[in-house]
């Protein structure tokens, strides 16, 4: 699953470039929305008995099983194993997945016979026409050859096209700012990622111990509050990042979590803030991650050693944070859950400014000149004013083309105006 997490996020910046914000959303929406409908899948399956005495090697007698699905309960934990059905949950959605490899192996035999069409010799021939008939001339067979030789050295040599910091797209990036920038975004996603999965494990053992009018049914609705509001700021911000720019999208995000987190933290025995903070703070945190890998493609060109960090380093906190946060909950108390999640919000501030110091010098923002709070294909738009514009993807002539048109039909008006 990490390598799959890392090489999908890799591919949509491959492929959008800097306008991968808006497909990079979506893509994290379709991760929430996984983890919104996979209990359900599971639920039908599950045994709805408390196995923990016999996991934790105790004597007693497990508690009776309540609900529609309600059987005897189990004398031992292989008991259970035998009268449960789980398995048939994890087979649905193994098979629900069998599509996906297919039709990425398809995609993956089309292109290779692309590129092997291409590198046919027959599709070398220059044919020229004269009045004495046809003459076909035919490259040599070592001349495809060591056009592929020095087009696989050239696609080994990209690998290292950062050591001498020179991007793929042509621009000449500091070495400082490749490293500051490629650091922070790191931090930042192990930060957030983190404190994700700290929240949506503890806030259920927060609201218990810590809201006195607050029962153990509700504290579950609290987690799936949180959890469909996470997936519902995601699809939120699939239409959010075709308007707004990554780095105000990001900022606010950060000030929203900031704000939620002391609205809890200031009213902690209220039930009310307790779920209004919950739903606020899964609204901000849901696009943090997606919005953080988009804005630091903004600054440098993500390659796949750069990413690979990145993801690294988010599967890192991910660990982490629900380790530090549970030895906390025990030591210092329940209150300390929330003083913690708070702190790494405030902190992330901190790390937003040193990306965006570090990123509006970098060639690559300047050459693009985008607005700080509108994307860029949406800033251009509102500059146009309704003006006609042309577009080059909706054109068949090349750039070189259109310049030469323009230029040839200013002329052609200069010569007009002074014949008058």
């Amino acid at each position: 699953m990490g390598v799959i997490d890392c090489i999908a996020n890799l591919q949509m910046i491959e492929i959008y470039g800097e306008a991968v914000s808006p497909f990079l959303q979506a893509m994290h929406f379709c991760y929430g929305l996984g983890a919104f409908v996979s209990p359900m899948i599971a639920e039908p399956f599950l045994l709805n008995e408390d196995c923990t005495p016999f996991i934790d090697n105790d004597t007693t007698t497990a508690a009776p099983p309540i609900g529609p699905n309600s059987t005897l309960p189990a004398d031992s934990l292989e008991h259970a194993q035998e009268m449960t059905h789980v398995k048939y949950a994890f087979f649905i959605l193994a098979l629900v997945q069998i599509p996906i490899p297919v039709l990425v192996l398809s995609l993956a035999i089309r292109d290779k016979v692309w590129v092997i069409s291409k590198e046919d010799p027959s599709h070398h021939k220059l044919v020229t026409s004269g009045s004495s008939g046809s003459m076909e001339t035919h490259q040599t067979k070592e001349q495809p050859q060591q056009d592929l030789q020095e087009g696989k050295k050239s696609k080994f040599l990209n690998q290292f096209q950062y050591l001498s910091a020179k991007p793929r797209s042509g621009y000449t990036l500091k070495p400082s700012h490749l490293i500051g920038i490629t650091a922070a975004t790191a931090f930042m996603v192990f930060l957030y990622d983190g404190e994700q999965s700290a929240y949506g494990g503890y806030v259920y053992s927060y609201a218990v111990k810590s809201i006195a009018d607050l029962n153990k049914t509700e504290g579950a609705y609290l987690n799936a509050c949180f959890w469909g509001t996470f997936a519902f700021g995601r699809l939120l911000s699939v239409f959010l990042a075709t308007k707004l720019s990554p780095s105000f999208m990001l900022l606010c995000n950060i000030i929203g979590c900031c704000f939620s987190m002391v609205l809890m933290l200031s009213l902690r025995h209220d039930h009310t803030a307790l779920y209004i903070g919950t739903a606020l703070f899964g609204i901000f945190l849901s696009s943090i991650t997606p919005t953080t890998l988009s804005l630091a493609e903004h600054y440098i060109d993500l390659t796949s050693s750069i990413t690979t960090i990145i993801i690294v380093c988010a599967g890192l906190g991910e660990m982490l944070f629900p380790v530090i946060v549970g030895n906390m909950f025990v030591l210092l108390g329940p209150v300390s859950f929330l003083a913690f999640e708070c702190g790494i919000c405030f902190l992330s501030l901190f790390i937003f400014i040193v990306i965006w110091n570090l990123g509006r010098h970098t060639p690559k923002h300047e050459a693009g000149g985008s607005s700080f709070i509108w994307c860029s294909a949406y800033a251009l738009k509102r500059a146009s004013n309704g003006t006609q514009m042309s577009v080059k993807y909706y054109t068949r002539m090349t750039e070189e083309d259109d310049l030469e048109f323009t230029k040839n039909a200013s002329q052609d008006l200069l010569k007009a105006s002074n014949h008058h």
